[in-house]
């Protein structure tokens, strides 16, 4: 009695859809990227989050179509990756009326396990395939790195990644993102005003005016239907482009060749940890480490520093050293 009562309360209160609006439902690594987001691209200004629970919020853009006419945006926020839990719980406050549902998941250069990123991406598209929900659509997901200003850091002072790695990372997602058919996006703290609402005008379904990026990993800008196999390919003919959604390229090359959890402090050696003694800093062993450390990344690396665009040829020796 009581689950008929709420869903009439629902039904009474859902305001009627209309061609101007628009559901988006974002998917969010963590909630320090989802506030980026929100505040980039929507222009709203969040002070609590979470995504323990789904969270709504609405949001009238101006000017949005090519007649002038505002768009309503209706905002859902949830965790990455989706679970069956989330997708009943936002089934609640969807019904088969409205005009478009649109996809975002929302990935975190910063906070997040870029190792597990592949995976939580095929886990939330397989649940949402698995569920069969009318407001899936070719082209209605998008995928959205952020953070991404922070890729310099890891080129030119992690000791765990370097130019070849990150571009691999690259070169994954925009496979992922072409078999699945859906857009791939950079999010940087520091990117323009247009910048970002070109992203909006491809969440929306409006006519973009910026051309694709491919190159600029800060600014990745590759909308649906603009990415190809012999582009991916460009730098590296040997990637396995059509592999990427396999366990075999998940769990065999993927996780095997990009790092695993490193926080910034880590990176910097924080010796505020408990772990690491003021005492043992300076002792001979530790220094040993370091400089077989500096040895391994100098013989990894094809220039005086990192920092560089990837060659052909060092895709194949990622994949000849990590396939042995």
């Amino acid at each position: 009695m009581s689950e008929n009562i709420w869903n009439d309360l629902l039904d009474a209160n859902r305001p009627t859809p209309s061609e101007n609006e628009t559901t988006i439902i974002i998917s969010a690594q963590t909630s320090s990227v989802l506030k980026t987001c929100m505040k980039l691209i929507f222009g709203i200004s969040l002070n609590d989050v979470t995504l323990d629970t789904v969270s709504y919020t609405c949001k009238v853009v101006p000017n949005m179509t090519k007649n002038g006419d505002p768009i309503t945006l209706h905002i859902y926020t949830v965790a990455l990756p989706l679970s069956e839990p989330i997708l009943d719980s936002l089934r609640i406050f969807f019904d088969g009326n409205s005009t478009a549902y649109k996809w975002v998941f929302l990935l975190d250069w910063v906070h997040s396990d870029k190792k597990t990123w592949i995976k939580d991406l095929y886990t939330s598209f397989t649940i949402l395939e698995d569920k069969n929900m009318h407001w899936v659509t070719e082209g209605s997901c998008s995928v959205i790195c952020g953070n991404a200003e922070h890729i310099q850091y890891l080129e030119r002072a992690s000791p765990h990644w370097n130019s070849y790695k990150i571009e691999f990372v690259t070169q994954t997602l925009r496979s992922f993102c072409l078999l699945k058919a859906c857009g791939l996006f950079s999010l940087s703290e520091g990117m323009n005003d247009q910048f970002a609402l070109e992203i909006l005008r491809i969440l929306l379904a409006e006519e973009r005016i910026r051309p694709s990026e491919f190159i600029e990993l800060e600014s990745l800008f590759i909308p649906y239907r603009s990415d190809s196999v012999g582009k991916i390919k460009t730098l590296n003919e040997e990637f396995p482009v059509n592999e990427v959604l396999s366990q075999l390229f998940i769990k065999g090359k993927y996780e095997n060749i990009v790092p695993g959890e490193v926080t910034k402090s880590q990176d910097d050696e924080d010796t505020s940890s408990p772990s690491i003694s003021h005492d043992l800093k300076f002792e001979v062993d530790v220094q040993k480490e370091l400089a077989a450390l500096y040895e391994k990344q100098k013989v990894s690396m094809r220039s005086e520093t990192n920092f560089h665009k990837p060659l052909p040829e060092d895709y194949n020796n990622i994949f000849t050293s990590y396939e042995d």
